[in-house]
């Protein structure tokens, strides 16, 4: 593979090396080139932090059925799967193209090789859904929230990465958030 999609099979034999794990895994998720990732847990966006992001408030459970957005709401939505991928892949997320049916939209970004458990810590995978309606609107968590497609860059050329202390602390600090009560932003001395 040089730079090329996984197909289906090829996204299992990187589930049984180790090399993708996606947790829990449901094999009705995967499609031809991709896996449909199932929407979890709603926060709501709470206090900004001078780094322009924001603190989040548990909201939702999806466990619980689904939910009523406000009019032109935006929530931070967490999947269901944990995923963490190894070695030369990259993930790429895809809105669910049943959002288009329910009216709303996704942000979302990519997953890169290590994300998931920095440091021997895990990290969610978070990303915005918008109701995009001018009228509350129910969100159906069974159709799913987004695709994750797996790009294979382990037989190219590349030139070594690793995830800055920065990076780190945006990530360490993105799950504080997550359990926070809006008393400021957390930092470990060391990361």
């Amino acid at each position: 593979m040089d730079g090329q999609m996984l197909s289906n099979a090829q996204i299992l034999d990187c589930l049984e090396r180790g090399v993708i794990t996606l947790e829990p895994f449901d094999h009705r998720n995967l499609r031809l080139a991709h896996y449909r990732l199932r929407p979890s847990q709603l926060w709501r966006p709470s206090h900004q932090l001078p780094d322009g992001s924001h603190q989040r408030t548990f909201l939702h459970d999806f466990g619980d059925g689904p939910y009523e957005f406000r009019p032109k709401e935006y929530l931070v939505v967490t999947p269901l799967e944990h995923v963490t991928i190894h070695g030369n892949l990259v993930g790429s997320m895809l809105p669910a193209s049943t959002l288009v049916d329910q009216c709303f939209s996704l942000t979302a970004g990519k997953l890169d090789p290590g994300y998931g458990n920095i440091g021997e810590q895990k990290q969610d995978f978070i990303m915005g859904l918008t109701n995009l309606l001018d009228k509350p609107n129910w969100f159906h968590p069974g159709q799913g929230v987004a695709n994750i497609a797996f790009t294979d860059f382990r037989a190219s050329k590349v030139l070594p990465t690793s995830w800055s202390i920065d990076e780190r602390r945006i990530f360490q600090d993105r799950e504080r958030r997550r359990r926070a009560e809006d008393d400021g932003p957390f930092y470990d001395e060391e990361i």
